[in-house]
């Protein structure tokens, strides 16, 4: 009895006090309902303020890191009408029923999932996202890296998603030596976005390095000026699995930053591929990608004072020109990866392409192509010159 009557009155004090017991039991499992925050999980109103709340309180558990992390919110089944976007906090898990469906505004140009402070060690799960009214003006998932307030995100994890009709499925930026590294995306479906990723690495940035996009399938209208993967930036990036679909016109399924080096896709596939290539020795592995940068180019026009771009070197370069090319450039190609091996291809009699020793070239002598002449040159890591291995001249 006297037990009962202590916890009676200890109940009485906490709500005296504004705590609940359901406030109570948050502070001891960790887990924070966003019903409990008051949201409307009909989508008659605005939602992301109570979600925001949860988030915030889950965010408040860290200590710092030295022994607790964040909390985790729960986001029941429900309709969730979205106006603004939910700020992520670091170490904080959110959890979304399979039942919850977030819905945007007509017109609607923010984000869903926003960080442009520093975030780590959060991760997102769940959710069908979708829009009212006019499609594709919203972004998924924003992550914004700024140092100018030392920020920077790594080690976050998104993962079991549907979108339909976003702007920007996935959209990373960084600027002023901020950096996004080492994030985790898997298991994301998005229906028919303008980018299904998209990043943007500023000259200044500290990196967009090793972050995974793992069984992503991405759905295009096949219009005009629509991404699969836009200006990929950054080193060491892995896609596994990121398939494209209905590619057509000038859709694009892969877009490659002059930034963007040793960058790897295996097991991606395709029904259309058109890739520009700038940066170095990014790797197609077991892919269905049709016009990849290692496969074969075919050049039109060459300026003899530029020469052969980076953008142009392929294992099989052909000139299709409609002139007489002697190229007078230094150097007469351009550098491409260490140890790669490319060979060109005249097309023509008269319109044909010279090559000349001594300007980043070790020929055997001058080389003039003609219809079906072949030089096949090898990039020297130690001279970083192209060196010829063989010729044919029919």
């Amino acid at each position: 009895m006297k037990k009962t009557l202590i916890i009676i009155f200890l109940a009485l004090s906490i709500v005296s006090q504004g705590q609940t017991f359901s406030s109570l039991l948050k502070d001891r499992t960790g887990e924070f309902n966003v019903i409990d925050y008051g949201v409307d999980a009909t989508g008659a109103t605005a939602a992301q303020d109570a979600i925001q709340a949860a988030v915030d309180a889950a965010h408040a558990l860290y200590d710092g890191g030295t022994n607790n992390g964040g909390g985790t919110v729960i986001i029941p089944a429900g309709t969730y009408l979205i106006t603004d976007s939910v700020e992520l906090k670091s170490y904080v898990e959110i959890l979304i029923s399979r039942g919850a469906q977030f819905i945007f505004e007509e017109n609607y140009f923010g984000s869903m999932w926003h960080a442009q402070g520093k975030l780590m060690g959060c991760s997102v799960s769940g959710g069908k996202y979708g829009v009212y009214g006019d499609p594709r003006t919203w972004t998924l998932i924003n992550l914004v890296s700024d140092d100018y307030d030392d920020t920077w995100q790594q080690m976050n994890k998104f993962s079991d998603m549907y979108a339909s009709d976003c702007r920007y499925g996935i959209n990373l930026t960084t600027l002023n030596d901020g950096w996004i590294n080492a994030n985790t995306f898997k298991d994301i479906v998005l229906f028919r976005p303008l980018s299904g990723i998209r990043t943007r690495e500023s000259a200044t940035s500290g990196g967009m390095n090793e972050n995974k996009y793992l069984n992503i399938e991405i759905q295009l209208l096949g219009g005009t000026s629509e991404f699969g993967v836009d200006s990929l930036s950054g080193e060491r990036n892995q896609f596994v699995n990121v398939s494209f679909y209905d590619c057509s016109g000038s859709t694009m399924e892969v877009v490659i930053a002059d930034n963007a080096d040793n960058n790897m896709f295996l097991g991606c596939s395709n029904e259309r591929a058109y890739t520009i290539d700038l940066g170095d020795n990014n790797r197609f592995i077991s892919a269905e990608m049709t016009s990849i940068p290692w496969g074969e180019t075919a050049i039109s026009s060459i300026d003899a004072g530029v020469g052969i771009p980076k953008g142009s070197l392929g294992h099989l370069i052909t000139y299709t020109g409609s002139s007489a090319v002697d190229i007078t450039a230094n150097p007469q190609i351009a550098a491409g990866s260490p140890g790669q091996i490319i060979t060109i291809l005249g097309r023509s009699d008269t319109n044909t392409l010279t090559l000349d020793d001594g300007t980043g070239l070790n020929l055997s002598g001058q080389w003039v192509g003609g219809d079906g002449d072949t030089i096949t040159l090898i990039l020297s890591g130690w001279s970083g010159n192209w060196t010829e291995i063989c010729r044919s001249n029919n």
